[in-house]
């Protein structure tokens, strides 16, 4: 979950529930259904249509007391569009009466007035919607949906109206990383936190790799937009990217909070089908709670050594201990190509 926060509202983000000792992750992230009506290029998810194998109500329902019981505090619903489930609400209500925090990730074209105030009612703390560009034409083009910049542009109002704290999301890539600053500024006015994601080589980012920033362009967009956000004042920097850590030294002492990837540590993820993976982006899966329960599968080595056991392959490096090997996903002969020390080290060997 290679990502970097700016809260301009304080500490939204529930950090207490990530505080919690608990032998078990604290947060679920589940693609509620695989169906989309967007073609996004660097989607992870890489799905348009509904699975027939998708959990039903009951199933997601036995999945949130399975999370009760384990302790876990938060779960987000994602996709594909999860509001496109005829039951999206009736399962959002469901986890709220039993106690989590739960938060969506919505692609906003779905989000009329109407749904705005069943979002509300169903105890939905949180919607994360992309802006992917400042031109219309251009962030249309991105999520593969013409009109998607219109209906963002609405979904936020009617969200604000109904006082649902929406935090605004932006995937970084070849295509918008100049624009990402004025999308931080149209942020600062429209959102309650704004949160730039690396694009990931996986699903359509897979398939689309000539947009994936080098080490360089991404330390850079970084070191900017963390600059950005102190001039802005904004209250509070929060990095799931163990990379930011090297960037700049008040993340040790608390300005910039996190630094480490939840996967596994603090976060499981459910696909539609039923299947659980210790990333939301990857599809290492370790288990189906069709199968087993979900206690069995978290126990699991499977579930826990390929995160957990992260090792960078680059000799005497000084900042492993900082980055633990930073992420996974983006690891080629067990060194994360967005690290800028590994170009040095490149350098070194030739």
């Amino acid at each position: 979950m290679c990502r970097i926060t700016f809260e301009f509202e304080g500490d939204r983000d529930f950090s207490k529930k990530h505080s919690t000792k608990s032998k078990f992750p604290v947060w679920s992230c589940i693609e509620f259904t695989k169906k989309c009506n967007f073609n996004c290029v660097y989607c992870f998810a890489g799905a348009k249509n509904t699975s027939p194998n998708e959990l039903s109500t009951e199933e997601y329902e036995q999945y949130f007391e399975q999370l009760k019981n384990l302790g876990f505090k938060q779960v987000s619903l994602l996709g594909g569009e999860p509001i496109l489930r005829k039951d999206f609400f009736e399962v959002a209500r469901a986890a709220y009466d039993l106690g989590f925090v739960v938060h969506v990730c919505s692609n906003a074209s779905t989000i009329t007035k109407d749904v705005a105030k069943k979002i509300k009612a169903a105890g939905v703390t949180q919607v994360q919607t992309n802006m992917d560009h400042i031109l219309r034409e251009k962030h249309d083009a991105i999520r593969g949906f013409k009109g998607s910049y219109d209906l963002l542009l609405k979904a936020l109002k009617n969200l604000r109206e109904n006082e649902v704290p929406v935090v605004l999301a932006t995937i970084a890539m070849k295509s918008n990383k100049d624009v990402i600053p004025k999308i931080f500024e149209f942020a600062r006015k429209n959102a309650s936190a704004y949160r730039v994601w690396d694009m990931m080589p996986c699903g359509r980012g897979a398939e689309n790799r000539g947009e994936i920033l080098s080490a360089k362009e991404y330390k850079e967009l970084m070191l900017r937009l963390i600059q950005f956000a102190k001039n802005a004042e904004v209250s509070l920097i929060r990095t799931a990217d163990p990379l930011i850590k090297l960037l700049d030294s008040n993340i040790m002492r608390g300005e910039l909070k996190g630094g480490e990837c939840p996967a596994a540590k603090k976060m499981c993820y459910l696909d539609a089908e039923g299947n659980v993976s210790p990333c939301s982006m990857g599809a290492d899966f370790c288990g189906n709670i069709r199968d087993a329960p979900l206690k069995e599968i978290l126990e699991s080595n499977a579930f826990s050594e390929k995160i957990l056991k992260n090792k960078c392959t680059v000799p005497n490096c000084s900042f492993a201990a900082i980055c633990r090997g930073g992420c996974y996903l983006r690891h080629i002969n067990g060194v994360d190509q967005k690290c800028w020390t590994r170009e040095r080290y490149a350098k070194i060997k030739a």
